[in-house]
């Protein structure tokens, strides 16, 4: 606390320096805050920065954090989280240097409701392990950044404190419209998404859904969210232009451009204008969903054939996003098309200056239905995916269909696109140097040896990803991360017949049968079994008031069941119904 004023003494030597272990009730979660009375005497309401303390120890975060006791006596729970909630996304889209602060709940390993109320109110933090623990020096800087935004936070004071973002009733209107102003659940290791399952099961529904909770609806039509677009593929589109639009010399040379990519030039509005630039994207930015349905009325591999060379160039640096573009040729006629008179910004003349590449809080999702209408996919498209099989993530209960009890997660684009040192999972405590997700890719890759299935860093640098966005804290939520690896980037390679199968005819046999084995002994080190099924938690849902959803089926054992079951029935089988 000496030192920390002896920094702020020199920034404003009217700041309040407090510091506890939770004043009155025990907080289990340490903390020092610094209070500029402007804005506030107590850490119970206003607007302060403050170090937290996690309370096993393992970490601590640097936090622009509100007090949330007060206006919790006055408003109750439910309405100060929503308070709390708003003004947070009100001051980062007011002070752009916010964006480079992350936003997500903090983690702080509490056990009590006082240690917990201090996560959902922060505003940015910075979290500091013992592993990247910065010099003495660069602590400071911090604290001079978060002090210097403090002092921007004073300034508007009266702007921000009688700022009210909903109107009396707008959330229970919102809600009967089925927008919730919601904080992201987790973020996605992949930007593309193959949502497979029969007709009928919400996958459309599912990515609409999933845009409008992340708020935002079109000015002229409240029933569409602004961040969504649904692009209804036709059987016959067969190159690129189908999808991104073409220039056509008929009496004038002009560019005539699709809605995907109107919809790709929205995204990158929305990057610029929340976050400023490519090295501040932090979570007020949304997600922009782009929805393919039936996407596999054509030829993927023809029509999607830029996106997918494009997409593994996508990359997050220290610098910020980078990506090749999809279009580089005409600009000056495609920024013609798409925005007539507009004035000059700073996204206009990125774009012009860079051409369009993907946008990085852009996520596309292809509904996929199997039958003899459609195409199949190559490798080069499951490679570069993260396949759902609809029914088993996301599975229609008629028990509940008029009172659900669980709903999907609120999925948010990932900032990371590679993990390159094992200190970029320090956070993921069942495996924080990701040595036992390499040791189980590798033994999966020793059943796969010698055939077409085998994996490759591609997929050890995905699997590693997901274990980043999911921060499993044991081993039994590491090994649901491994299942859902399975059944999003394995089994959907496994096709063939029983001589590619090597199944001779008897149940212990083959390829799937070694695979199968494999799994259910390597899963049983850490799961346990419930009527005759392994149980493991469910990553992707949770219960409708945000706590965790019932556990769930090992989703990859029964697959492999499933897949095993075909191949004996019609001599060939593959994961896709």
């Amino acid at each position: 606390a000496r030192i920390v004023k002896s920094i702020t003494d020199n920034i404003n030597s009217s700041y309040i320096i407090k510091a506890s272990a939770g004043a009155g009730n025990w907080a289990n979660v340490p903390w020092l805050s610094i209070l500029d009375p402007r804005i506030t005497n107590t850490t119970q309401d206003g607007i302060y920065p403050v170090y937290l303390f996690r309370a096993d120890g393992s970490g601590l975060y640097l936090s622009l954090n509100q007090g949330t006791t007060i206006p919790t006596k006055e408003l109750g729970q439910q309405a100060s989280e929503n308070r709390a909630f708003d003004i947070s996304r009100f001051i980062r889209k007011e002070i752009k240097e916010l964006t480079s602060w992350n936003s997500d709940s903090l983690d702080l390993k509490a056990n009590t409701t006082l240690g917990k109320s201090y996560e959902k109110p922060n505003i940015g933090a910075k979290y500091y392990s013992p592993e990247t623990l910065p010099s003495n020096e660069g602590l400071e800087n911090d604290l001079k950044k978060i002090l210097d935004i403090y002092e921007q936070v004073a300034e508007h004071w009266p702007k921000f404190s009688n700022y009210t973002p909903f109107p009396e009733n707008q959330y229970e209107e919102e809600l009967s419209l089925g927008k919730q102003p919601c904080e992201p659940n987790l973020s996605i290791p992949k930007p593309f998404l193959l949502l497979a399952g029969i007709s009928g099961t919400g996958k459309t529904r599912f990515v609409r859904t999933q845009a409008s909770r992340s708020n935002g609806w079109e000015a002229d039509d409240p029933r569409k969210p602004k961040n969504y677009e649904l692009v209804a593929v036709r059987p016959d589109w067969h190159e690129p232009s189908d999808l991104l639009g073409y220039v056509s010399r008929i009496n004038e040379e002009k560019y005539v451009p699709t809605g995907f990519l109107s919809f790709l030039i929205k995204a990158w509005k929305e990057v610029f204008e929340t976050g400023g630039s490519l090295s501040s994207i932090g979570e007020s930015t949304r997600p922009f969903w782009l929805c393919l349905d039936e996407m596999n009325l054509a030829p993927v591999e023809q029509y999607f054939a830029d996106y997918l060379a494009i997409l593994e160039t996508r990359k997050w640096t220290e610098d910020g996003y980078s990506s090749l573009p999809l279009i580089s040729d005409s600009l000056k006629l495609v920024m013609e098309a798409l925005n007539g008179s507009e004035e000059d910004d700073h996204w206009k003349a990125f774009l012009e200056n860079n051409g369009i590449p993907i946008p990085p809080n852009l996520i596309v999702a292809g509904t996929v239905n199997m039958d003899e209408t459609t195409h199949g996919f190559s490798r080069k498209v499951i490679d570069r995916a993260l396949t759902l099989d609809f029914q088993e993530f996301f599975p229609n209960n008629f028990d509940e269909f008029f009172n659900p009890g669980t709903e999907p997660k609120l999925l948010w684009f990932s900032t990371s696109s590679q993990i390159s040192s094992p200190a970029d999972l320090s956070e993921a405590v069942a495996d924080p140097d990701g040595r036992k997700s390499i040791q189980f890719i590798s033994a999966v890759n020793d059943i796969l040896k010698s055939t077409s299935f085998e994996l490759a860093y591609r997929a050890l640098n995905e699997l590693l990803l997901s274990v980043k966005c999911f921060k499993p804290e044991d081993e039994k939520t590491l090994a649901a991360v491994w299942d859902d690896f399975l059944m999003q980037k394995v089994l959907p390679r496994i096709e063939g017949d029983a001589d590619k199968l090597r199944y001779t005819g008897e149940d212990e046999s083959g390829l799937l049968y070694d695979f199968k084995r494999f799994i259910d002994e390597e899963f049983r080190k850490y799961l346990a079994e419930e009527d005759g099924r392994l149980k493991r938690p469910d990553l992707l849902n949770q219960k409708i008031n945000g706590s965790d959803a019932p556990d769930c089926s090992c989703k990859s054992l029964e697959k492999i069941a499933w897949m095993q079951e075909r191949l004996k029935l019609n001599q060939y089988t593959s994961f896709w119904a």
